[in-house]
C-alpha cells in the first residue's frame, strides 16, 4: 500500500525538493526517472548535477517551453548530462504546461514527488513550496494504478500532441528554439517587472522578509549578464495607461547589510539620527574616499555650500525607490562630499560622501529593512536620475 507524506519547503531545514530529488537519483534500486516541470533554469539543473552526471542516461525530463522562463542554458546542461529532454510547447502564450511531478521506479516499487517545485533554484531550495511524497508498491494493484496514471498522462501528451511535445535532441535544436523565442537566454538582461507601485506619502505598511530555511548548497549560482555587466532593466507600470515603461539602469554601488545608522533608525528614544547615510565601500572594492564623487556621481553638478559649509561640495539628484519589490516614485535628494585631503577623517581613510535622506527618510527609516541590501543604480537614459533598491537576499 502507498506510503504518503506531505512536505513544505522552507518551513524547516529538514526537507526541500533538491534533497528529495538528490536522494531519489542516488537510490541504486531505481532504474528509471521521469521529471515533469513547468520551468527549468541552469541554476536549477546545477543543483542536481552531482547525481544527474551519474544517472542522466536513465532520466527523462518533460519541461515547459514558450513560457518566458525555461532557458536555453538549462536545456543544453541537461543534454550534456545525458538526459532525454522533451519540450512541452502549447503553441500559445495564453496557457502553459504547469506540471511538477518527479518519479523514480523499478519493476517492484516507485516513488512520486508532486507539488509546486520547479527545476529552478527557487523551486528546489529557495521558495516556500509544497510537496507530497508517494511511495508505491507496484505489486499492489492500487499503487501500480496510480503510478501508471502518472506515466500515461505524460505519454498521452507525447502521442496525442506530437507537434507540441517534441524531443530536443541536441544543442543545435536547442539553439533553433532559442532563435525562435521558444527558449530564453538567461545570459541576456531581462526586464524585472515590479510587484507593485506606490507613492512616497502612501508607502506605510511594514512587512518584514520571511526568514525561511534556504539550504546553503555551496553550489555557485550562474551570474546573469544583468549583474555582470551592470545592466538592470525594470518594467514599471505607466500611471496614465495600462502599459509598462522599461527603465534601463546601470549598477553603481551595493551595500552590505543595512544598519540602524544607515537607515536613520534611532537605537533608543534618546538617540538623534544624522539624517544621512555615509557611503562606504559596501560590497565593492573601491576607494571609498573618492569613488562616489569622481565616478559614481561624476555627471552631477557639484557646488560649494553656503557660509561655513563652503568647504563641502553638494549635488542634487532624483532618486526613485524599489523597496521589497514595490516601485515608489521618489524625491530630489542631496549628496554631500568633503574634498579636503588634510582632515583627520581623510587621513584615517574614512568615507567622505554622504547621501542626505531628506524627504525620503520616512521611506527608509523602518526596522523591517534592517539587514537587507541596498543597491544604487543610475538611469542610463535620464542623466541625474537614480534608483535605490532595497531588498532581502537569500
Amino acid at each position: 500500500m502507498a506510503f504518503l507524506q506531505k512536505k513544505t519547503q522552507g518551513i524547516t531545514g529538514d526537507w526541500n525538493y533538491r534533497k528529495e530529488l538528490m536522494a531519489m537519483l542516488s537510490e541504486e534500486k531505481y532504474e528509471n526517472f521521469t521529471f515533469a516541470t513547468a520551468f527549468a533554469s541552469e541554476n536549477g539543473v546545477n543543483l542536481l548535477e552531482e547525481q544527474l552526471v551519474k544517472v542522466g542516461k536513465n532520466v527523462t525530463v518533460f519541461v515547459g517551453v514558450r513560457n518566458g522562463v525555461t532557458t536555453y542554458q538549462a536545456i543544453i546542461k541537461l543534454l550534456s548530462l545525458g538526459v532525454k529532454v522533451f519540450g512541452v510547447d502549447t503553441g500559445s502564450a495564453a496557457k502553459i504546461f504547469h506540471e511538477k511531478t518527479y518519479t523514480g521506479s523499478n519493476s517492484d516499487e516507485a516513488i512520486v514527488v508532486t507539488g509546486s517545485g520547479n527545476l529552478t533554484r527557487g523551486g528546489l531550495v529557495a521558495n516556500i513550496e509544497s510537496g507530497t511524497l508517494i511511495k508505491c508498491d507496484l505489486t499492489n494493484i492500487n499503487d501500480e494504478g496510480y503510478y501508471q496514471q502518472c506515466m500515461e498522462q505524460l505519454n498521452i501528451l507525447v502521442h496525442d500532441y506530437h507537434r507540441n511535445v517534441y524531443q530536443i535532441n541536441d544543442v543545435v535544436m536547442a539553439g533553433e528554439l532559442l532563435a525562435n523565442g521558444i527558449l530564453i537566454d538567461e545570459k541576456k538582461a531581462k526586464p524585472r517587472t515590479v510587484k507593485g507601485t506606490s507613492k512616497a506619502n502612501l508607502a506605510s505598511i511594514e512587512i518584514p522578509p520571511m526568514k525561511t530555511f534556504v539550504e546553503k548548497t555551496g553550489i555557485q549560482k550562474s551570474e546573469k549578464v544583468a549583474e555582470t555587466e551592470g545592466n538592470y532593466l525594470l518594467a514599471v507600470p505607466d500611471e496614465t495607461n495600462s502599459e509598462f515603461n522599461v527603465l534601463n539602469f546601470e549598477k553603481i554601488w551595493r551595500s552590505k547589510e543595512l544598519t540602524e545608522r544607515d537607515l536613520n533608525i534611532p537605537t533608543n528614544a534618546g538617540t538623534n539620527t544624522t539624517g544621512s547615510m555615509l557611503l562606504k565601500k559596501g560590497a565593492y572594492d573601491i576607494n571609498q574616499q573618492s569613488y562616489f564623487y569622481e565616478e559614481a556621481f561624476k555627471e552631477l553638478t557639484w557646488t560649494p555650500g553656503a557660509g561655513n559649509k563652503d568647504k563641502f561640495l553638494y549635488a542634487e539628484a532624483h532618486f526613485d525607490f524599489l523597496i521589497d519589490g514595490v516601485f515608489i516614485k521618489g524625491h530630489e535628494l542631496v549628496l554631500k562630499h568633503d574634498p579636503r585631503t588634510n582632515t583627520k577623517t581623510y587621513l584615517q581613510k574614512q568615507p567622505m560622501t554622504h547621501l542626505l535622506w531628506g524627504a525620503a527618510k520616512p521611506l527608509v527609516a523602518k526596522r523591517h529593512l534592517l539587514e537587507e541590501i541596498m543597491t544604487i543604480y543610475k538611469d542610463q537614459n535620464n542623466p541625474g536620475k537614480y534608483l535605490i533598491k532595497i531588498e532581502a537576499e537569500e
